[in-house]
């Protein structure tokens, strides 16, 4: 436009100028014939195009009903399985529907750009949510493992009965949601598993008073015939085995007794804090001279 304006008004152009605006239509001109070429060439090929997008849609669509099928079956749903396991399997299968969540961003914007109806891949989204809580299920059964061995095997006075009670409240909870949306033979035997253990909840409770003492645990260990010494370690795994849960009533007790003479221990240290600070002012008795 500043060219013509130039010519129309007869001002001189250098000639440098002259050949860049040459060079420019030649550019204008390449430009137009290349976009009435891509013009023909979409015209001739988008039905082409689309038929094939819808081909690779079809087989995306097979590919989520077969991974799954795959989580339906096997490994996935028997109880022998072991979690570790299955948790490796489901990185694989993690791995292939991150791919798949990427395919379905291209085909989207393939079919904004073919002028097609955008499909919304709902397959995807089913496919994600049973991968979801079949990934949650084992991590659940994975992690109760875990804890389990911790629980039987450690030193039980060194347990934290509060924090033990705080997850396996947890564990119970991802349990029963996942016995509720999937419901196979897996949540069913974590379900009685994790109950069967609750079920002992109450004496493991009274066991890890934390003001239980050692004068506590020697009459315990004397009703379950075991001899006891002072600062020994013991696993919850040893209580059982020496049938601690036949004596439930005594280990009620010894807790009960525990935490009231440490209510009497506080408040007698109260009494004894409060006379240590309270200062006296002594006086002479009537007409004593000394």
């Amino acid at each position: 436009e500043m060219y013509r304006l130039l010519q129309q008004y007869r001002v001189r152009i250098d000639a440098s100028d002259m050949v860049q605006l040459e060079d420019l239509r030649k550019a204008q001109g390449t430009y137009a014939d290349g976009s009435e070429m891509a013009e023909i060439f979409i015209g001739e090929n988008l039905p082409d195009m689309q038929k094939r997008l819808d081909m690779q849609i079809a087989k995306l669509n097979e590919n989520l009903d077969s991974m799954m099928s795959k989580l339906n079956d096997g490994i996935y749903v028997s109880p022998a399985s072991d979690p570790l396991e299955v948790i490796q399997h489901l990185s694989v299968e993690k791995f292939e529907l991150e791919k798949q969540k990427r395919q379905v961003e291209t085909f989207q914007n393939y079919q904004k750009l073919f002028d097609m109806s955008v499909n919304k891949f709902d397959k995807l989204k089913v496919a994600s949510e049973l991968f979801e809580l079949k990934d949650t299920l084992w991590k659940t059964y994975d992690e109760w493992n875990d804890k389990h061995l911790q629980w039987m095997t450690e030193d039980f006075r060194s347990i934290n009965i509060d924090d033990l009670k705080k997850d396996m409240d947890l564990l119970v909870k991802r349990a029963y949601l996942a016995d509720k949306k999937i419901g196979d033979g897996v949540t069913q035997k974590l379900r009685d598993t994790l109950a069967e253990f609750n079920v002992d909840m109450p004496v493991f409770m009274d066991l890890g008073n934390p003001v239980m003492k050692d004068r506590h645990w020697e009459k315990l260990f004397g009703a379950i015939g075991q001899n006891f010494f002072p600062q020994m370690t013991f696993s919850l795994e040893q209580l059982l085995g020496w049938n601690i849960m036949s004596k439930k009533d005594e280990v009620g007790d010894a807790s009960a007794t525990a935490s009231g003479e440490h209510l009497l221990e506080e408040a007698i240290e109260k009494i004894k804090s409060g006379w240590d600070s309270t200062n006296f002012t002594l006086l002479p008795y009537r007409d004593s001279k000394d």
